[in-house]
């Protein structure tokens, strides 16, 4: 079970937004729905993610779709909000998440990692300006 959000100048009905927008990012990566996804963020959001250069703007985010989407065959995601901190019409979300993917040909993959993303809201709702993830390898015993 995911730890409860910690929450500071966040309404309930931004909360629900969130969990909200992150079942139909999973929703839509599950459908392989490029425009769907490109609906989600704002004309200037930069993505960084993990072992990537910065990708910013709607039509390079719309590339990065597609490539994904021409390698995997199957796309699973399950993200999680732990923290949410609002900012006047800027949300900060702390989440974690569970990736798996199949690509063309191979054995099917889990990653889990975690992130940090920027919303702004607009007259369309909330939308992602800024997504950061990684991906990070597991802890060695003893370390912290």
């Amino acid at each position: 079970m995911p730890r409860r959000k910690k929450v500071l100048g966040v309404s309930e009905e931004d909360l629900r937004a969130v969990d909200d927008f992150l079942a139909k990012e999973s929703e839509l990566l599950w459908k392989k729905d490029v425009n769907g996804l490109l609906a989600l963020y704002a004309e200037d959001t930069v993505l960084l993610p993990p072992d990537m250069d910065a990708v910013q703007g709607r039509e390079a985010i719309k590339r990065l779709y597609e490539h994904w989407f021409s390698v995997y065959g199957d796309i699973e995601q399950k993200a999680t909000a732990l923290d949410v901190v609002g900012m006047g019409d800027a949300l900060a979300v702390r989440y974690t998440y569970i990736f798996k993917d199949q690509r063309k040909g191979q054995k099917a993959t889990e990653s889990r990692g975690r992130g940090v993303a920027l919303f702004k809201r607009t007259s369309e709702g909330w939308k992602i300006l800024w997504d950061v993830w990684n991906y990070p390898p597991p802890l060695k015993q003893g370390s912290a």
